[in-house]
């Protein structure tokens, strides 16, 4: 019994460990999961404590009392016997799971581990008079239970177990990616192997806004694209734009040696889900989560991208990274804005999308990026590194078509004014309309290309 107590106590104090518990009580045929062997754990540590809670309150009862403020040795001492030790612990797992791992807080919620601690709270110690000592023990536990209950986020859930096959859809994504053997990056990446943990979100999509619940193809795609280009997030500020689980953003901060890397979405649960991703692939410290709404940038900012949480502005970073971040024509417009003002001088966007038929307001955000002054570079996914962007792993992935095709769009920013534009560009510039202090003249940019 201790030892299992220690195992589980040194699991989890990461979301890491959190999960690798999940994947551990499913592998076996008879195994339904962390939560059927925990709450019975649980519920058998306060039975037996309430046992020696009553048989010391019936004692007290015929007349047994304390002689001092001190636990007199033959009155039982609740404070210091082993079932208080025991049920301690593990009301501390339950509280640390809680914080560390909603997934399966909610999943020992279910199979019962909130009637339990109900139990506990409503435990009434006012009508006997135990020794100081005892007396702080039990209100401990009994608050030990209560954060516990508060860290949920819904308490008290009904008991209704998840099925094996429900629990195995709960858990995070393995997602491995195998270094190209023809291409030198032995220099960036240590490993053969880049491995990232995703936990996709398990509530149920009711709108739009809900699609970073789950993983998209055109991630896989990106992320893989990055193992082939380790050099270009070297030393640079990397701002994920739509990061939805986050794989790219985190499968980037796993080969960076310098840098920094922020994973942006608008859907508060969405963000939350990101900063347990963060935790679970131990990238916290390099990698940090941010709210950004694509329709509360302007498309002419010279400072950088409104923070949606506060409404601050974010400096501009180097390069931006983003997968299947377009629904709708809106959604392209406000996109290319969003770009615009998050890049610095120079820098450059790297964005992977299905195309029109399958992502509607695709075909609308080449345009849109030309028109804030942007270079655009676009190319068939099918077409790049021999067509190895795309395997398998891409199956697994929500909204999935086989036969789907992908776009790559290389966008960077040139945005300069006529006291910086080339001496050869001047004449050309000085004759168009400058919008946004940028040059939207086709004939300068395609020959700032050439450049």
């Amino acid at each position: 019994m201790w030892e299992e107590i220690d195992y589980i106590e040194k699991k989890i104090c990461t979301g890491e460990g959190c999960s690798s518990l999940r994947y551990e009580f499913l592998k076996n045929v008879e195994d339904m999961g962390f939560a059927a062997r925990f709450v019975p754990m649980l519920h058998e540590a306060v039975e037996q404590w309430l046992f020696s809670f009553k048989i010391q309150s019936v004692r007290l009862c015929d007349g047994e009392s304390y002689t001092d403020k001190n636990c007199s040795p033959s009155v039982g001492q609740i404070h210091n016997t082993a079932e208080t030790r025991r049920l301690r612990r593990l009301l501390k797992i339950h509280s640390t799971i809680a914080t560390e791992d909603s997934i399966l807080s909610e999943e020992l919620g279910m199979q019962g581990s909130h009637i339990v601690l109900t139990k506990l709270i409503r435990l009434d110690i006012n009508q006997f008079h135990f020794c100081e000592d005892d007396q702080d023990a039990i209100m401990a536990l009994q608050d030990m239970a209560c954060t516990g209950a508060a860290s949920c986020s819904s308490f008290p859930l009904k008991f209704s177990p998840y099925t094996k096959d429900e629990l195995k859809s709960r858990l995070p994504l393995i997602i491995s990616f195998r270094a190209d053997n023809q291409h030198d990056n032995s220099e960036f990446i240590d490993e053969k192997e880049v491995t990232v943990l995703i936990q996709q979100v398990t509530l149920r999509q009711g709108a739009q806004e809900d699609v970073g619940f789950v993983l998209w193809p055109s991630s896989v795609v990106l992320a893989r694209w990055i193992l082939y280009n380790p050099d270009l997030i070297q030393d640079k500020s990397i701002l994920e734009l739509g990061a939805g689980c986050g794989l790219v953003g985190l499968l980037a901060a796993k080969i960076q040696k310098r840098g920094s890397i922020t994973l942006s979405d608008f859907n508060p649960i969405i963000i939350k889900n990101l900063k347990r991703n963060i935790e679970l692939n131990s990238c916290v410290g390099n990698v940090t989560a941010q709210m950004l709404d694509f329709y509360q940038q302007s498309g002419n900012s010279k400072n950088g991208w409104i923070d949606g949480s506060d409404n601050k502005i974010q400096e501009s970073v180097d390069l931006i990274l983003a997968a299947d971040m377009i629904c709708q024509p809106t959604d392209a417009v406000a996109a290319a804005r969003t770009i615009h003002d998050s890049l610095s001088l120079h820098g450059k966007a790297f964005i992977v999308c299905a195309d029109s038929r399958h992502r509607f307001g695709v075909e609308f955000f080449e345009e849109e990026c030309r028109r804030l002054g942007m270079l655009v570079a676009v190319r068939n996914v099918a077409n790049l590194y021999d067509g190895k962007l795309i395997d398998d792993t891409i199956s697994m992935t929500a909204g999935y078509v086989k036969g789907m095709s992908l776009s790559m769009f290389t966008v960077e920013k040139i945005h300069h004014n006529l006291q910086s534009c080339p001496s050869d560009f001047m004449p050309i510039c000085e004759t168009r309309e400058l919008q946004n202090d940028a040059c939207p003249h086709a004939a300068c940019k395609s020959e700032i290309e050439q450049k």
